[in-house]
């Protein structure tokens, strides 16, 4: 039970209409039974604050693919020379490399991640990047293609890189948080 005073027009505890309900109007305090649990209505309850987006700064996503490839496409991983990896920044004379990968089945990717939203110039090192590895790491007949990590992506931009066919492709990174149970 709640107390009440006369003149209160809802219950504190559970915010049910008092004016509607029979009471003597001539009492100082009525009793009101609040239903169980007691909560606020959801009128009354300050709305959640919003929650910012969470992401990550292109220096870090190159770090992380770098290190586990295998996140942007399975069975991707840092290529290889003479039995080390050598694909994360790999330096070329047109341009360092973020990523130089190899795929399941033998290809080499050449993967950038675009600082900002990408335009035709970000395309066209990317092209730079593919033609080097073509002529001066591949081996003869070997396929190699582009991956251009975005966060986001301009229309013009898009069919810039659909004009290409399958030489480039687009991904697009997402932070995701998740809870997970914990043995007590």
């Amino acid at each position: 039970m709640t107390r009440v005073s006369a003149g209160m027009r809802r219950c504190p505890n559970c915010g049910r209409d008092l004016e509607n309900t029979a009471h003597p109007a001539a009492a100082a305090e009525v009793e009101v039974e609040a239903p169980l649990p007691v909560r606020a209505p959801r009128a009354a309850r300050t709305p959640a604050a919003k929650l910012a987006s969470l992401t990550l700064q292109p220096a870090e996503v190159r770090a992380l693919v770098a290190t586990s490839p295998e996140w942007i496409e399975p069975g991707l991983r840092v290529y290889e020379e003479g039995g080390s990896p050598v694909g994360g920044s790999f330096p070329t004379a047109v341009g360092v490399i973020d990523l130089l990968a190899q795929d399941d089945a033998g290809g080499l990717v050449v993967a950038m991640v675009a600082e900002g939203e990408p335009d035709k110039e970000l395309v066209l090192e990317l092209l730079q990047r593919i033609g080097f590895v073509r002529t001066r790491v591949a081996r003869s007949g070997q396929e190699v293609r582009g991956l251009l990590l975005v966060e986001r992506l301009s229309e013009a931009t898009r069919y810039a890189i659909a004009a290409l066919g399958g030489t480039v492709s687009i991904k697009s990174w997402r932070v995701a948080l998740s809870f997970e149970d914990l043995p007590v």
